[in-house]
């Protein structure tokens, strides 16, 4: 394995750790705010983080990342992304929502021929098939039924995998063709920006009030935790890690966020999980191994 390879398989360990934890952060921080406001001040409070660092040390990165109409079309893929997601868990659950949502994976290959002239490996589409089987195993656990939901959900989960298939695949174009030597955190802040904006419109949107008057202490920390692990490193890490792998190889490793707050579950927690979750976490492990182990999909 190159050097390369191993870069960047480094960095992006730490967005599939950091938005692997995000549910289990969610789940406890939901309990003392609502969604829509949680959604904003995660994305508030690691701008207002990265702020000072961003001012004083990459302002001189913004000039250039603006020039490039890649810069906004990647954060704008990622407001859409987001956006429709939340929307579709409206109508349908949060786990179907998001086995829907990751099935950005499908489109990738398709969206990287289009942006990035990548061929098509068949060793990717085979992941690629092998991975969706191990996500709905996972979602589902065992009962497709679970699926027989509300089509306005579908619909727009459905739409949030163009963005997703459009954000990883143009932030790899962006780092790897348009500009040399992008710089990650300049990037990340002006995507993590636009996000922020986003949330607080969809918040006044929905009636949610922003108040961080009426945030309790608690509810402070997990926003705080959710900013730092799961979006400022998350974030920029992610965007490292495409100077040094494919968005192809990318798309399906990050599948392994699933199975991290299931792990964490029963290291920590003592919990049990059904053999469907156990069974769906190995599956998409294979699916990883035999993409790094075959896969000749490299940047250049």
């Amino acid at each position: 394995m190159s050097d390369q390879r191993i870069k960047g398989f480094a960095f992006l360990s730490l967005p599939i750790l950091g938005w692997g934890i995000a549910p289990i952060i969610v789940e406890f921080g939901l309990r003392f705010l609502e969604p829509l406001p949680f959604l904003a001040w995660r994305f508030i409070v690691a701008l207002l983080i990265s702020t000072p660092i961003i001012m004083y040390y990459k302002r001189q990165h913004f000039a250039v990342l603006f020039r490039s109409k890649w810069t906004l079309i990647v954060g704008l893929a990622q407001v859409w992304a987001i956006t429709t997601q939340y929307l579709s868990q409206l109508y349908i659950s949060p786990s179907i929502s998001a086995t829907i949502s990751y099935s950005y994976l499908i489109l990738v290959p398709f969206v990287s021929r289009l942006l990035l002239d990548k061929k098509i490996e068949r060793i990717h589409i085979l992941a690629v098939l092998i991975a969706i089987v191990g996500l709905l195993m996972i979602t589902s656990d065992g009962d497709l039924s679970a699926f027989n939901t509300d089509y306005r959900g579908i619909l727009l989960a459905v739409l949030s995998t163009f963005g997703f298939a459009t954000y990883i695949v143009s932030a790899s174009r962006l780092v790897t063709k348009e500009i040399e030597n992008v710089d990650s955190l300049a990037l990340y802040y002006i995507i993590i920006f636009i996000v922020s904006i986003m949330g607080i419109i969809l918040a006044l949107i929905f009636g949610s009030s922003i108040d961080p008057m009426i945030i309790p202490s608690k509810g402070w920390l997990y926003i705080i935790l959710l900013a730092i692990f799961s979006t400022i490193i998350a974030y920029s890490a992610y965007i490292q890690s495409l100077k040094y792998i494919s968005a192809n190889i990318a798309s399906v490793l990050l599948l392994l966020q699933i199975v991290i707050p299931y792990f964490i579950e029963v290291i920590f927690l003592d919990a049990s999980i059904s053999f469907w979750i156990y069974m769906g976490g190995l599956i998409i492990l294979f699916a990883s191994f035999i993409l790094i182990k075959f896969s000749k999909d490299d940047l250049h």
